[in-house]
């Protein structure tokens, strides 16, 4: 990692072409925020603020509960429209992409982390508010942080794919690029499907082994899925990315 590494120099392109497009920094950072908000609302409104904080004796006894927290945060991170339009976004200029002397792979991985980073950023406040209103330790933050981040990297790696396979590069607004772009709601879809079954997986778990042990499987499966497809898009990048035609 120098200053002029191309994986450093990658990312900063990365996170360029997003600041500089209102219409990609408005469909997303507004979710950190909003989400939050709405969640605090009738906490406030209803004067069941305290009464939140009580619950962490059931989380004890039921500890599997907690993972509820996961699957709000992988639901969050399915809706923001970044990972979807990781190659879309960037319209007509793609032809960039394939000409600069980086490889695809190279050039995926850099979307990959930035927009785990930005995902995982977006549902981070949902996170800590939900530790905080629970009283839970800070062992079952950092347990439910490094799930849910291999979750987010599981929804990040699924929308890329996504948008790998079904690239939307004829736009002229940026607004159409997510606007008009299915993979969006396709990823939206996966999502859901990919919760309801680590949900049925949990079930199934809490029906037969103990908390930590639980926990350690899931962990692992999520874990190995995220990993996959982390290596599953390059070599999809490697074989397609000369060949988009525009």
């Amino acid at each position: 990692w120098s200053s002029s590494s191309p994986f450093k120099a990658l990312l900063l392109r990365e996170h360029r072409l997003f600041v500089r497009t209102p219409v990609f920094l408005m469909n997303v950072l507004p979710i950190a925020v909003i989400v939050p908000i709405f969640m605090l609302i009738p906490l406030f409104t209803q004067g069941a603020l305290q009464e939140i904080g009580n619950f962490y004796p059931f989380l004890s006894k039921y500890p599997y509960l907690k993972l509820g927290i996961i699957g709000f945060m992988t639901f969050i991170a399915g809706t923001i429209p970044l990972s979807p339009s990781a190659l879309s976004r960037e319209g007509k200029m793609f032809t960039l992409s394939q000409l600069i002397p980086i490889s695809p792979r190279e050039q995926v991985k850099a979307k990959f982390w930035y927009t785990l980073i930005v995902n995982y950023a977006c549902t981070l406040p949902i996170f800590v508010l939900s530790i905080v209103l629970l009283h839970l330790t800070w062992l079952d933050a950092l347990m439910l942080g490094l799930l849910s981040l291999a979750a987010v990297g599981v929804i990040t790696s699924l929308g890329i794919l996504i948008d790998c396979n079904r690239p939307y590069f004829d736009w002229e607004d940026p607004q159409r690029a997510v606007k008009n772009n299915l993979n969006v709601l396709f990823i939206m879809l996966i999502t859901m499907i990919f919760v309801a079954i680590m949900a049925g997986i949990s079930l199934g778990l809490y029906m037969i082994v103990p908390w930590w042990l639980g926990y350690s499987l899931l962990f692992l499966l999520v874990t190995s899925i995220s990993a996959g497809l982390y290596f599953r898009i390059q070599s999809i990048a490697e074989r397609k990315y000369r060949h988009y035609e525009l």
